[in-house]
């Protein structure tokens, strides 16, 4: 088991003993300089993010950042790992309530601790959008927000980013999983309710930024800022940067739409037809008609 996956495991194994040994819930727990029962915790106002890769999830929680009430803070890799490591810890005979619950008091903490304590914590992981049921069972009064860019524009972009080259072969791979990831994360979404869920599309963000920001923001009750649409004068200072996020280098300018149809005449031997019939989603999202 890699180093990561047994700190996880170990600090959720921690979170399931105190959830056997104090079924009653009245059991409180410290967490930054804040006192917490486990209702507390589970019912907090968090805002998730996810998205297949490249598809503008840096960009939503950089906005995001800006606004005094909300922060999410750079991504947190063993977040997204412990969450599968759940997934895989569900298929034994542990109690799945309480190994969930243990997950959301530890997910909890490492979100708050990524971030200067605010009302609105926010988490924001590609990766999230496999887990939108997970994270609505266990907090109920939370938020997800489901970032869905064209397959084209992403794959490209995620090729072109790690230098890998742009044939056919390559950009369809990525684009079947991308079709892969997003079809069941479409279900879940639908699922949840489009009070819990909402989807942004990256494509009318960046061409109706104050619009789609504005009903964002009442989704996620939060006040106007226009602080919203400059996201990137506040770099460095509200935005918390990581060097492990691959996706900075699109956040340093204002919301635009330089990147929208990338793809476009890039890659060889580019397959219409095929990429018509088996990309489904494409058709679903109406980025075909």
């Amino acid at each position: 088991m890699k180093a990561d996956n047994l700190i996880v495991l170990v600090l959720i194994v921690q979170g399931l003993v105190i959830l056997f040994h104090f079924p009653d819930q009245n059991y409180k727990i410290l967490i930054v300089d804040r006192i917490f029962s486990f209702d507390d915790i589970l019912n907090e106002p968090l805002i998730l993010v996810g998205g297949y890769m490249s598809s503008g999830t840096s960009l939503i929680r950089s906005i995001l950042d800006v606004h005094p009430e909300c922060k999410c803070g750079p991504e947190i890799k063993i977040s997204f790992e412990s969450l599968k490591l759940v997934e895989s810890l569900n298929e034994t005979k542990i109690n799945q309530e309480k190994m969930e619950k243990a997950m959301g008091i530890f997910s909890y903490f490492t979100y708050m601790t990524n971030v200067e304590p605010t009302y609105h914590i926010c988490n924001k992981e590609p990766g999230n959008l496999r887990f939108i049921s997970y994270f609505k069972r266990v907090f109920p009064r939370s938020k997800f927000l489901m970032v869905v860019r064209d397959g084209r524009e992403a794959a490209y972009s995620w090729i072109n980013r790690n230098g890998m080259g742009k044939n056919f072969k390559i950009f369809f791979s990525v684009l079947k999983a991308w079709n892969k990831f997003n079809n069941q994360a479409y279900n879940q979404c639908i699922e949840t309710g489009l009070d819990y869920c909402k989807i942004i599309y990256y494509n009318k963000l960046v061409t109706n930024a104050e619009e789609e920001i504005g009903e964002m923001a009442k989704f996620l009750n939060l006040k106007w800022t226009d602080r919203f649409l400059n996201h990137q004068k506040y770099l460095g200072k509200d935005i918390k940067l990581a060097k492990h996020e691959y996706s900075l280098y699109g956040i340093k300018k204002q919301i635009n739409a330089d990147s929208l149809n990338n793809w476009v005449g890039k890659i060889s031997d580019y397959d219409e037809e095929l990429v018509a019939n088996e990309i489904d989603m494409l058709r679903t999202y109406k980025f075909i008609s």
